[in-house]
């Protein structure tokens, strides 16, 4: 219920003095209109929301005017706006006590971290650079990075960048955690300086290995990886070593063979990959296509080798949440050509995504076997319900019981036999199940 209370308590901020102040501060509206900035993200967020399909005409008839003047407020001024309220709800972090699962409570906090991107039309060049030259596809683009910590269901972000920024320089690569936490990254983030930095400050790494990385052998000469990895004569490999050339690191290295299946859909992946960027994939490349390798400074107390695959594969936690978002909220679709109104429905999906995301952590977070797809329709079904009490405070938290309550019956996983999820394997991680760690 407390939880409860302090969303409804961030909804009526959100949806009132805080829209009215900041719609003031960003130059949005400076005299008074039926239109105001409040009503402006009423409509916006909730009604996309709702249906992120909505059209402009359904907009207009929650904010209760004509069609026109709403197309006329979509100026920089509305797009800055509303980004100045998506900075107000990343803020607002919230997270809730954990579900039981005895792996990941190991740790102060198990922290995903990742980026996804939003192409832009080339319009947007100067506010939001992609990666791309000028008159190419991905001139304009917008990144979001996000970090989800997988106890208390606490967002981090998203904060926002240009896509051409790489992740090694984005907002999380320094990011403070707490010592004893577990931070699990892909190789956007590989930096060994960074691992030595959170060595030093007691909080715990997992990351894949990247490719072309050198490996201390016997004689103490650097290696490439797939050449120490073939002079093993293991399958599984799990031991101390050093890595790196100019940044040494002392860390630990999991190492196994995967089975036929997985080297043929990697190997399918560099051809399409090679093709795409018109050059072949190196050599020492196509020999780690046959395993999977992580470092990591967990112990082998504090995690056995399924145990770091269980851990790792949790990392996909984050792509579904960038999925839910995209697919789901309709973040990459827009309904307008117009460089502002485009923004502006961005940054409202986006608002959208995080209040979806505070109730479903009141609402399923401590269940295991919760299902965020499952969740996020119940969301959108009651999204105009929300709106129309924002402003009873009473009616309001008695929706947002009714809609947990909702999520509580009808959102949990199916559990599978041949293709375990998450949550069965956190309960019961495998010995080694080679066809899961891919």
């Amino acid at each position: 219920m407390e939880k409860l209370k302090q969303i409804a308590g961030n909804l009526q901020a959100l949806f009132n003095e805080t829209a009215q102040h900041l719609a003031v501060e960003t130059g949005f509206r400076q005299r008074r209109s039926k239109l105001d900035g409040a009503t402006f993200a009423k409509a916006l967020i909730g009604g996309w929301l709702s249906n992120p399909e909505a059209s402009r005409s359904e907009l207009a008839q929650i904010a209760k005017v004509s069609k026109q003047a709403l197309d006329q407020s979509f100026t920089s001024q509305a797009a800055s706006y509303l980004q100045a309220l998506l900075g107000w709800c990343v803020e607002k972090m919230l997270g809730q006590e954990p579900a039981s699962l005895s792996l990941l409570q190991r740790f102060k906090g198990v922290y995903v971290l990742d980026s996804s991107t939003i192409s832009l039309p080339p319009t947007l060049s100067a506010h939001w650079q992609g990666c791309g030259k000028e008159g190419s596809q991905s001139e304009a683009g917008l990144k979001l990075h996000v970090g989800l910590e997988l106890l208390s269901g606490a967002l981090l972000g998203p904060e926002l960048s240009p896509a051409r920024l790489h992740d090694r320089q984005g907002p999380h690569q320094k990011l403070s955690l707490p010592a004893g936490a577990l931070r699990i990254t892909d190789l956007g983030y590989f930096k060994l300086g960074r691992l030595k930095e959170l060595e030093a400050q007691a909080v715990l790494y997992l990351t894949k290995a990247q490719t072309g990385l050198q490996v201390y052998g016997a004689h103490q000469q650097p290696l490439a990886l797939s050449k120490w990895l073939g002079q093993q004569s293991q399958k599984l490999i799990d031991r101390v070593v050093e890595v790196g050339v100019k940044e040494r690191l002392r860390c630990r290295l999991v190492a196994w063979q995967v089975p036929s299946g997985v080297v043929q859909t990697r190997q399918q992946a560099f051809k399409e990959l090679a093709r795409k960027q018109q050059r072949p994939v190196s050599a020492e490349r196509q020999a780690l296509s046959y395993w999977s390798v992580y470092l990591t400074n967990l112990s082998q107390e504090q995690a056995s080798p399924a145990e770091v695959a269980v851990l790792y594969r949790l990392r996909w936690q984050i792509e579904l949440l960038f999925k839910l978002w995209k697919s789901g909220g309709g973040l990459e679709r827009w309904h307008s050509h117009k460089p502002w109104a485009i923004l502006c429905e961005i940054y409202a999906k986006l608002i959208g995504q995080i209040i979806q995301h505070w109730l479903v952590l009141a609402g399923v977070w401590q269940e295991a076997e919760r299902s965020l797809i499952k969740a996020s329709r119940i969301v959108r079904a009651h999204a105009r319900s929300l709106l129309f009490r924002i402003d009873n405070p009473p009616h309001l938290l008695q929706e947002l019981i009714y809609i947990c309550a909702s999520m509580q019956k009808g959102c949990r996983l199916d559990r599978k036999k041949s293709k375990p999820s998450s949550f069965q394997l956190l309960n019961s991680p495998p010995i080694l199940v080679p066809q899961l760690l891919n």
